[in-house]
């Protein structure tokens, strides 16, 4: 089942499985199983990078939860949407950033669990991705408090993303209040538990496993031991490079260790380019840019 396959991190069978779901569905007019098998097929394309292809199922998405009334589907959906518009860098971090505060209050209000999970986790990848240190702490903590009380389907995605956000903080620590040592220990202890559970996912998913190097390096980045977060990132990139749906996750790994030791920018970069242009990742493709010529 598309289901089963998407909760053991093979993105790609889920996607096949979703659209074979979805056609004989629609034969049979099960409308509501339908937008249920769009949904993972749309879900499963994100997590691969296909950014293109997740806003064309989307659209599709959309347009047909509107038409059934699906409210909370209807919601995840244009957050994904939102998404995907971002990383192609059809968004400004600006607009993104107002469209998703706009949806919080009303996602937040409602029982939509997936929804608010999602939505902090977003906010929490735009404040990375746009160097706000304040909001990357602020969301890392909340999308951690609400993947704590209550994880849903993509939940190790939140964890991970709660752990970036916390990580990010940490890295430029100097930016946040001075003296607040317990700000500080709690964005350590999302961190250590975003590595940690994608280590006990790892049992089963080697995705999951080079998730939990690329953390663990940047952790062990931030408290000084470089010589071991070299070591963590290969690992990252050993476990990554041969998984078919691992790309999106292998260019986060290379991308983050280029940022945090510029030499491996010119090993790495004609790799990086060519999988972030088949992704048809723009907004990565441009922070590659920057990352040479700052070099």
């Amino acid at each position: 089942r598309a289901l089963d396959a998407l909760q053991a991190d093979d993105y790609l069978t889920t996607v096949r499985l979703a659209r074979q779901q979805d056609q004989i569905l629609r034969e049979v007019g099960e409308v509501w199983d339908s937008i249920l098998a769009r949904g993972l097929y749309s879900t499963a394309c994100f997590l691969l990078g296909d950014y293109r292809r997740t806003l064309s199922s989307l659209n599709e998405l959309l347009e047909l939860t509107v038409r059934q009334k699906a409210r909370m589907h209807h919601e995840i959906a244009r957050l994904l949407h939102i998404g995907c518009r971002y990383m192609l860098d059809e968004l400004s971090g600006r607009e993104v950033n107002q469209e998703l505060l706009s949806l919080r209050d009303r996602v937040m209000a409602s029982e939509n669990h997936l929804g608010r999970q999602l939505c902090l986790a977003l906010l929490t990848t735009v404040a990375v991705r746009e160097g706000r240190v304040l909001d990357a702490a602020h969301f890392a903590v909340l999308t951690h408090a609400t993947v704590q009380h209550r994880q849903m389907l993509m939940a190790r995605t939140a964890w991970n993303n709660a752990a970036d956000g916390a990580l990010f903080a940490l890295e430029h620590r100097e930016q946040l209040v001075d003296g607040d040592v317990r700000r500080l220990k709690e964005l350590e202890e999302i961190a250590r538990q975003g590595f940690r559970r994608a280590h006990a996912a790892g049992r089963h998913s080697v995705i999951a496993r080079g998730q939990a190097y690329r953390l663990q390096a940047r952790y062990a980045a931030y408290q000084g031991g470089h010589a071991r977060a070299r070591r963590l990132f290969q690992k990252a990139i050993r476990s990554l490079e041969r998984q078919r749906s691992g790309r999106r996750e292998l260019c986060a790994v290379l991308l983050d260790r280029a940022r945090l030791y510029p030499e491996f920018l010119t090993q790495d970069e004609t790799k990086l380019r060519r999988m972030l242009t088949e992704a048809d990742a723009r907004l990565d493709l441009r922070r590659l840019d920057m990352m040479i010529e700052a070099r």
